[in-house]
């Protein structure tokens, strides 16, 4: 009888909830609060006459249970009356207190808003910083190991500097999953490509509707759902002044030794004098290969840095003007300049050679063969081998001619 009684209420529970919610949409409070006294004393009538008198204890029980309900059912219509739900409540990106440098160069950092505080680091073009606060058109900001004050003027936020951080950021999706399906398509009816098992990172390529696209091993491409990754986002950053000063001095003393071991010689077939910065080889298809060589010879041990030192550290250009430094020639320290050292080569496997440069605005890469690159790929990453399609490059060139 008890189990008839409750079946008997769990019905009523429900179908004065759904009454409470249709004119709390329609009539409004009070008559929501109306239908609860009418249907709690339904229920209460239907309770007893479903027992007899010797349960009287157990519908006690039951009363007790409508009153709880009743009180939940108060709360529920509080928060509709309030708009402000935490499921409503607005998304927080991850891009909100980001900012993207947008300079000529660089910029200062200072220890106070103002130009009249003392300089404490410098950020270049497309680094990224923190915003800790606002004063005065002044951006507090944390980037790198430096901590201070830049002019608002100089960066981009929000929608802008989201955008502009999936041009120049690093982005690097990290499988959760125990295994997970890369996919030719946005759904899981898609055809698999291959899979990933837990803890393997990839490049993101780009997002798409709760999907994302990686690059797998640097040969494949495909979808996988952004529930089993996670996103993690790397910017170059601020230097400290003795972080710059570093460079500043690696950078001199690599380029007096570079004057140093440079080796001329004069050819007069063209009735000219040009000077070489490598010593001539009859071969140069086993230069490139040396060449070739020596640049893997760092791979896993070149962290990414501001340096210029193969073992300390250095970024992209850095990486670059080093390997060939090692066989005498000169090439330029900014990634901004390679757009026009050597020969220009067609964009296409058909035509590149071991050895020829790859060219993006703000990124340099040696070609290797078989459509795979080496370079200084970003912070946190050491130098490293991937498929040329990781970058969309902007020329070739060719320094070995």
């Amino acid at each position: 009888m008890i189990n008839r009684m409750f079946e008997i209420k769990n019905k009523l529970v429900l179908l004065f909830k759904w009454g409470i919610l249709k004119l709390v949409t329609k009539s409004g409070l009070a008559f929501a609060m109306v239908f609860i006294v009418i249907a709690g004393s339904f229920t209460g009538i239907a309770v007893l006459s479903s027992v007899e008198s010797k349960e009287i204890e157990e519908v006690t029980c039951a009363d007790e249970i409508d009153e709880s309900f009743d009180s939940q059912a108060n709360a529920d219509i509080q928060e509709l009356e309030n708009p402000v739900l935490a499921e409503a409540e607005e998304e927080v990106s991850f891009y909100d207190s980001v900012a993207i440098a947008q300079v000529d160069t660089y910029v200062n950092v200072r220890s106070g808003p103002g130009t009249d505080n003392d300089i404490v680091g410098i950020i270049r073009n497309d680094c990224a910083a923190t915003i800790i606060s606002e004063e005065d058109g002044w951006y507090k900001i944390e980037s790198g190991n430096v901590e201070g004050y830049i002019s608002a003027e100089y960066f981009l936020v929000g929608d802008e500097a989201e955008k502009k951080a999936r041009e120049v950021g690093y982005v690097d999706a990290t499988v959760t999953a125990d295994v997970l399906n890369v996919r030719d398509g946005q759904s899981t009816d898609s055809a698999i490509i291959t899979s990933l098992i837990k803890g393997q990172e990839c490049d993101v390529i780009k997002y798409g509707d709760e999907w994302v696209y990686l690059l797998v091993d640097g040969t494949k491409k495909g979808w996988v759902s952004m529930e089993y990754v996670t996103i993690d986002v790397t910017f170059e950053t601020a230097l400290t002044l003795e972080e710059e000063a570093k460079r500043v001095a690696e950078e001199a003393a690599a380029l007096a030794a570079e004057q140093a071991a440079q080796t001329s010689y004069t050819t007069t077939s063209t009735k000219t004098t040009t000077t070489y910065t490598y010593e001539e080889t009859e071969d140069k298809a086993q230069l490139r290969a040396q060449v070739v060589d020596y640049a893997l010879k760092w791979v896993g041990i070149t962290p990414y840095s501001h340096g210029l030192d193969l073992y300390s550290g250095t970024d992209c250009s850095g990486f670059t003007l080093l390997v060939y430094q090692k066989f005498g020639y000169s090439l330029p320290r900014s990634s901004s300049a390679y757009g026009s050292v050597g020969t220009t080569v067609p964009l296409n496997l058909n035509n590149l050679l071991p050895g020829d440069i790859l060219y993006s605005y703000g990124h340099v890469a040696i070609y290797i063969g078989n459509g795979q690159i080496v370079h200084a790929r970003r912070p946190g990453v050491k130098v490293s081998v991937q498929s040329w399609t990781v970058c969309s490059w902007s020329s070739a060139r060719r320094i070995i001619n």
